[in-house]
């Protein structure tokens, strides 16, 4: 299935519109093999026709919501984002090189289900970020 048909198709398993805005974005991300910042993918849409800024945050907001892409905040809060569906959970832990900034998702390496906040603390998610060199860079 190609790029698109695949992106339609999660999309519609969803309560939300199939928009051409969506269809791209999540299209753009299923083709990618490392997650992507706001900047790159605005990059590589632009290359066949160029999406507004704004819009472009909140798709990737809206597949967020919806569990059809993952957000993993990297270096400098630079949010960088991943297609993923609902079937599959994004409870693993990432690598950040401190060189090239590349990004990978360890799928092998699960983050801790039992962490307890302290007392009055309320945890809506967590990340598990490894920092250090990639193999590229090492």
């Amino acid at each position: 299935m190609n790029p698109d048909a695949s992106a339609r198709a999660l999309i519609m398993k969803t309560d939300g519109r199939l928009t051409a805005a969506r269809v791209r974005v999540l299209s753009c991300l299923l083709v990618q093999t490392q997650p992507c910042t706001h900047h790159e993918i605005e990059s590589m849409l632009a290359a066949e026709e160029p999406m507004d800024r704004v819009t472009l945050y909140r798709v990737l907001d809206w597949l967020v919501e919806q569990s059809l892409a993952h957000k993993v905040s990297g270096e400098g809060q630079a949010s960088r984002f991943r297609s993923g569906d609902a079937q599959t959970s994004h409870q693993h832990a990432h690598f950040e090189c401190t060189s090239c900034s590349t990004l990978t998702c360890l799928e092998g390496i699960a983050i801790p289900s039992h962490i307890l906040p302290p007392a009055g603390f309320h945890l809506d998610r967590s990340e598990f970020l490894l920092k250090g060199l990639c193999p590229a860079c090492n």
